[in-house]
């Protein structure tokens, strides 16, 4: 188990970089090639709703599998991917044959999730050294890196975003190869190594929680994805809506690395509920910001809310699904955020034309405080240690 945990870092840093290549920078590629914005949107909606059912089948698969486990589907998926791109390279007509295989990488790289935490959740058993929030807050940063590089090297090239992918996925599938062949694991080390036995959710809990994943994370796409016009609403300009990602990716990054103290104090059921609770804070800081330069200070807020509740709700949904199921939960987890992106970005879309920034600010924190109540319906019942 050599380089373990240098090797599930490097794991989480590159497959972030290739979902800021496949999934921030999709515009990019297919504007290159000729497709209108509007199509872009369809097109990109409808990669992220494949993906959503995709993950959980590839993760049942996993599963089921008595020779495969994650490291092995990762690979194979990998596999297409890089085959796709370089034909993606190759053939620039018909449109549909570019869509096929655009789509392709884009639906694989959102269906590695589930993949990627499971397997970090395992590795966990082997090295108390490995921990996923750190190595998830790696993986922000990588992203935000990535992100700037491409920003430059991409103009006047659309093909930029492909060819980096290309090679991340050669380097993924080569770091995959040097990572064991391991069975699954069914008991958990937190970070501090102690092994929790679990209370598994009841079917009304797991439900309450994917329904309330779900409605946060509508309400988080829209706010994310029509930051520019909140911006614009209170006199800034695309330039203060960069900054303002860069804060809150920057806060994430550093909530992440401090969540493992935290876990030593706190039930991550409360942490879950606490995490729900600050986006709607952050909603309503939002919707009351008068500034340009207040709205960029509401970002540092993503430390409580976004930066705690993805690595958070990735333990907990390990830990709280019976372990023949724990693979499937992640890409439950994966297509229950993927979904309220998908469904943010298409009615904030309706909302914010219709009736403008300011109302559609509010009627998201409505989605925000449905899902925290449903969330708030899930017991308090804490592992025994």
């Amino acid at each position: 188990m050599k380089n373990l945990k240098l090797k599930y870092i490097l794991t989480q840093s590159i497959f972030w970089m290739l979902m800021a290549c496949l999934t921030s920078y999709i515009n990019v590629i297919l504007t290159g090639r000729g497709i209108s914005v509007s199509n872009i949107g369809i097109i990109a909606a409808l990669g992220s709703v494949i993906a959503a059912f995709f993950g959980p089948f590839i993760s049942q698969l996993c599963e089921n599998s008595k020779s495969k486990t994650e490291r092995e589907y990762m690979l194979i998926v990998i596999l297409i991917s890089i085959i796709a791109l370089v034909l993606s390279l190759l053939f620039r007509s018909p449109i549909i044959t570019v869509l096929i295989l655009i789509l392709i990488p884009n639906v694989l790289v959102l269906s590695l999730q589930p993949l990627l935490n499971s397997l970090g959740m395992n590795y966990m058993q082997l090295d108390k050294n490995i921990d996923f929030s750190k190595a998830r807050g790696i993986g922000a940063f990588s992203y935000a890196i990535c992100s700037l590089i491409l920003g430059k090297m991409s103009v006047g090239n659309s093909d930029m975003p492909i060819i980096f992918s290309i090679v991340l996925f050669a380097l993924l599938f080569f770091i995959m190869l040097s990572q064991p062949h391991l069975e699954n694991v069914n008991s958990l080390h937190t970070s501090s190594g102690a092994v929790e036995s679990d209370i598994p959710f009841s079917k009304r809990e797991a439900t309450a929680a994917i329904i309330g994943v779900i409605l946060l994370f509508i309400f988080y796409q829209i706010n994310h994805s029509f930051m520019l016009q909140i911006m614009e609403n209170l006199g800034g300009d695309s330039s203060h809506m960069g900054l303002a990602f860069s804060i809150a990716a920057f806060s994430e990054t550093i909530a992440m690395f401090a969540l493992p103290k935290v876990l030593g104090k706190y039930n991550l059921i409360k942490l879950f509920k606490f995490s729900a609770v600050m986006f709607i804070a952050k909603g309503i800081l939002t919707y009351f910001a008068p500034t340009v330069g207040t709205l960029l200070a509401v970002q540092v807020s993503q430390v409580v809310g976004f930066g705690i509740f993805t690595p958070v709700s990735v333990y907990l949904f390990s830990r709280k699904f019976p372990p023949s199921m724990r693979i499937r939960a992640q890409g439950y987890l994966t297509s229950s955020i993927t979904l309220g992106g998908v469904f943010g970005l298409l009615i904030g879309g309706i909302l914010v034309e219709n009736l403008g920034i300011g109302n559609t600010i509010l009627i998201s924190m409505l989605f925000a405080l449905v899902g925290t109540v449903s969330i708030f319906t899930i017991k308090n019942i804490n592992q025994k240690r």
